[in-house]
């Protein structure tokens, strides 16, 4: 949950018209804080997992539930393992890389479940946790835009599904023909350094496709990059011959939301 400087302005002035600071009542700084985090009493808090201060600073979840997306729960939502009472993604969470309890050293990002010095090629650094800004829900276009419960992140928009020619891997809407986290499957990882070129890791892209964000597409019929890397189709429409239209050219054939000549 982002902090705005008005509403941490607001809490300080409570906290000084009642004679309190934030060293004297165990409340964190506020500007100490990452976007994530609030300002609970003990320290910040990430109350999107903390099962001590779930979806708001104080609310303590029952015994034998998790915290998770803000909600206590019997268990986690899609993409989050259990690790402990706290709902983690051990491909992002620094604390729990890979594996509960695998915390990575200082400096160090999680990127697809391994320790780095940097995210992998596509990926962007949020906070420390290594994100797809264009499938991940929790950070949908940029860091820290969550969509709200029950959308999906598709083509960095939040939506109730997955726009054409994209795949819903555990809620997050991916192009399995490049993805580097789902390639040609979903939860199929390339190993670091590779790119997914048309469903399969590798090296370099193939012929007649172009590196777009670490990813390799098609210009000619990817509606998240038609025509020209970062040009998003709307929804509803595909990418035909680079331009984005509500059916195929003729000579083209949908397949599975991309337009493609069958001959070649």
């Amino acid at each position: 949950m982002r902090t705005s400087p008005i509403a941490r302005a607001f809490v300080l002035a409570l906290w000084a018209s009642a004679g309190c600071s934030s060293e004297s009542s165990g409340v964190a700084d506020l500007g100490q804080c990452s976007a994530s985090q609030m300002a609970c009493e003990g320290g910040c808090a990430d109350v999107g997992s903390d099962p001590n201060n779930c979806g708001a600073c104080g609310n303590v979840c029952p015994a034998g539930q998790v915290c998770s997306s803000g909600e206590c729960k019997l268990s986690c939502g899609p993409g989050q393992t259990a690790c402990g009472a706290s709902c983690v993604d051990l491909q992002s969470d620094v604390a729990n890389c890979g594996a509960c309890g695998t915390a990575c050293p200082d400096g160090n990002v999680c990127s697809m479940g391994k320790c780095a010095l940097t995210c992998q090629m596509g990926l962007s650094n949020c906070n420390g946790a290594c994100a797809n800004l264009a499938s991940d829900p929790a950070n949908c276009g940029q860091c820290g835009m969550a969509c709200p419960m029950g959308n999906v992140c598709s083509n960095g928009q939040c939506a109730l599904t997955c726009q054409a020619g994209l795949s819903d891997c555990n809620k997050i809407c991916v192009n399995e023909l490049s993805d580097v986290a789902n390639c040609g499957m979903c939860g199929n990882a390339c190993p670091m350094g590779q790119l997914c070129s048309n469903g399969a890791c590798a090296v370099s892209c193939e012929m007649g496709l172009t590196i777009c964000n670490g990813a390799c597409t098609n210009l000619q019929t990817d509606v998240a990059n038609c025509g020209m890397c970062g040009t998003v189709c709307p929804p509803g429409n595909l990418c035909s011959n680079g331009q984005c239209a509500l059916s195929c050219q003729q000579g083209l054939t949908d397949c599975n939301g991309l337009c493609v000549n069958t001959q070649t």
